[in-house]
């Protein structure tokens, strides 16, 4: 399944609260609440959470590389 946009549920997920934004992880294919804070890291918010096990799925087209 694909998702372009829109509420993904997945029970094995545990995020820490609603309406915190998900950044895609140095861990490939990975999501996380902390955003990237390496050198020449990707900061890009590809969603937010809705509750522990449920996000709103909605990449941003902008991203900064972190110096």
């Amino acid at each position: 399944n694909v998702v372009f946009r829109g509420v993904v549920r997945n029970d094995g997920w545990t995020w820490s609260g609603a309406g915190k934004p998900l950044y895609v992880s140095t861990t490939a294919g990975g999501m996380t609440e902390t955003a990237p804070s390496g050198a020449s890291d990707v900061i890009r918010v590809v969603g937010y959470t809705l509750s522990d096990d449920a996000i709103y799925f909605n990449p941003d087209n902008s991203w900064v590389v972190h110096a």
